[in-house]
């Protein structure tokens, strides 16, 4: 049965976990220290040539629109940290009576290099401001009415805002900002936007500047821009990927293959996998949850033992996951195995050793350090040692990622022996998958477990497969080509006899694990060495009498 602590633990974890950007980015931003931002005129030849660099495409965009380059600004960043120099540089559209705002925005992680805002001021001083993949939460004064729509083209977002000036009935001003009336309004628009933020109690002013405030409004701000950019992100990337699309869209002399079943293989290897929503990844991680759960409660794991466990192995795999978000992966997702545990997967074409090895020990590593951690915590502490709960979560978390870290394949200590030892050498590879899968079967065999006998069912079923794949590797190593990987690969298949009795589905997924394998750069000697001392280390730890206290 459930315990109240139980419950509350699951609502507690749940909360945090499906908030858990949030959280992270508002304990960041709540310990920076933000200043006054001034706006001050410049000439034109006090811009950076780099700033002009970016700024130029854009400059010319607006100026075939019509728009009359006036006035350039610069204003220091509101964060504390960065000191470099922002810029504005105004345009005036005399026939439309639209100004335009081309602001650079150098921080780390933005979206675009610059935003161009579209305003229109009526005579009774009410804006309309139109923005492209950048206002999510911005906070204006009352007089001024906001839109997005997110197109990704500042050439849409200028049609847009011809629409959205619409929206008030009232006479446009027609008359063109003085350089001295500019600064002033830009200046007004930073200072009314602190304002708010202050009287809406998410940042306030200190002896020094001002700070986030540790609210729910500074939480719900944190969170809305969050949403907000990864709406623009994705807007953002689409836009690239259809211009890359084009790009490669020019006709080219089709390669000709032996049959069409390898044509068809060859299409397939083109085409990009479609990356899933977020609420289809979210339907996913629930349903196989629920899976899990439904599947363990009835192996007859304990109801109170169940969450536990649950939380070790979300906490495990935020661990690959963030990992692969820091690293780049794409189409990034968590997800449980019934009867096996979960998993954190992702995407990205060229992966490092480095990376790889990061992401597997991102797993294991925390959960070792948080298991460790509350043991000597909870030993000061005479009302915690009274709770069982938190220390048998401790001791799961150590035991179960220790485990994991055990140097067998698919095991995340098997996987980092795997990608520092066995990179150069996929006989290699092949010989420690067929070790594991001994393994395995014999803890089976010793402990009597069904769970690891089915495992070891599983990798049976994917010898053959893990042998000619790694044939195939070895195959293409030792060729001496300059012709692309893809084409070897498809070579390979189409005229090797291992592979005639292969079905489409069969040769598609080995040609695919091939091509990543090949495309995987290699470990320099320097990380193997200081990668398995200290994955060495870690696997030691329980030895050592230090380790639990």
């Amino acid at each position: 049965m459930f315990t109240l602590e139980n419950i509350l633990l699951i609502i507690i974890v749940g909360l945090i976990l499906f908030n858990i950007q949030t959280i992270l980015s508002a304990i960041i931003l709540f310990f920076e220290n933000m200043q006054e931002v001034v706006v001050e005129s410049i000439e034109d030849g006090e811009i950076p040539s780099e700033t002009e660099e970016i700024i130029k495409p854009y400059k010319d965009f607006l100026e075939s629109q019509g728009f009359t380059y006036l006035y350039a600004y610069q204003y220091n960043n509101m964060l504390e940290k960065n000191n470099t120099p922002q810029h504005t540089l105004y345009f005036y559209n005399e026939e439309e009576h639209i100004h335009a705002f081309l602001d650079t925005t150098p921080i780390k992680g933005c979206l675009q290099a610059l935003t161009i805002n579209y305003t229109t001021i009526y005579e009774n001083f009410q804006v309309v401001a139109t923005y492209d993949c950048f206002a999510h939460n911005l906070k204006v004064a009352d007089s001024v009415t906001l839109f997005d729509h997110y197109h990704g083209s500042f050439e849409k977002a200028l049609m847009s805002h011809r629409e959205d000036r619409l929206s008030l009935n009232e006479p446009i001003q027609t008359e063109v900002f003085s350089q001295e009336g500019c600064l002033n309004y830009s200046q007004y628009q930073i200072d009314e936007t602190f304002r708010l933020m202050i009287e809406e109690n998410i940042m306030h002013p200190t002896a020094n500047g001002y700070k986030f405030s540790l609210s729910i409004p500074f939480f719900k701000y944190v969170q809305n821009s969050i949403k907000g950019y990864k709406r623009a992100a994705k807007v953002l990337m689409l836009k690239q990927y259809i211009k890359q699309e084009k790009a490669t869209s020019q006709p080219k002399q089709q390669l000709f293959y032996q049959n069409s079943e390898m044509q068809a293989l060859a299409q397939q290897l083109n085409e990009k996998p479609t990356e899933k929503t977020r609420e289809q990844k979210i339907q996913t991680f629930l349903i196989s949850g629920l899976g899990f759960v439904l599947v363990f409660g009835l192996l007859g794991i304990p109801w109170a033992t169940l969450p536990l466990l649950i939380v070790i192995l979300i906490v495990h795999e935020l661990g690959h996951y963030f990992a692969m978000r820091y690293f780049g992966y794409q189409d990034t997702s968590i997800f449980f195995i019934p009867f096996f545990g979960a998993a954190a997967k992702g995407d990205k074409e060229h992966v490092t050793p480095f990376e790889e090895y990061i992401v597997s020990l991102a797993g294991p590593l925390p959960g070792i350090i948080i298991g460790v951690g509350i043991f000597m915590y909870v030993g000061g502490s005479t009302e915690l040692k009274e709770i069982s709960w938190v220390q048998q979560y401790a001791l799961f978390s150590i035991i179960l990622n220790y485990l994991n870290l055990l140097p067998i394949y698919p095991l995340d200590g098997g996987k980092i022996v795997q990608s520092l030892l066995f990179t150069r050498y996929p006989k290699a590879q092949f010989y420690f998958f067929l070790l594991s899968f001994v393994v395995i079967i014999l803890a089976a065999i010793m402990l009597r477990s069904p769970l690891i006998g089915l495992f070891g069912v599983f990798l049976f079923f994917a010898i053959n497969h893990n042998y000619k794949t790694s044939i195939l590797i070895q195959e293409i190593m030792k060729e001496a080509s300059e012709a692309p990987l893809k084409e070897r690969i498809l070579a390979k298949l189409s005229s090797g006899k291992m592979y005639e009795d292969m079905d489409l589905a069969k040769k598609s997924a080995m040609a695919k694990q091939a091509l990543k394998i090949l495309r995987t750069q290699k470990p320099t000697y320097l990380l193997m060495v200081v990668g398995i001392g200290f994955y060495v280390l870690l696997l030691l730890l329980p030895f050592m009498s230090s380790f639990i206290v």
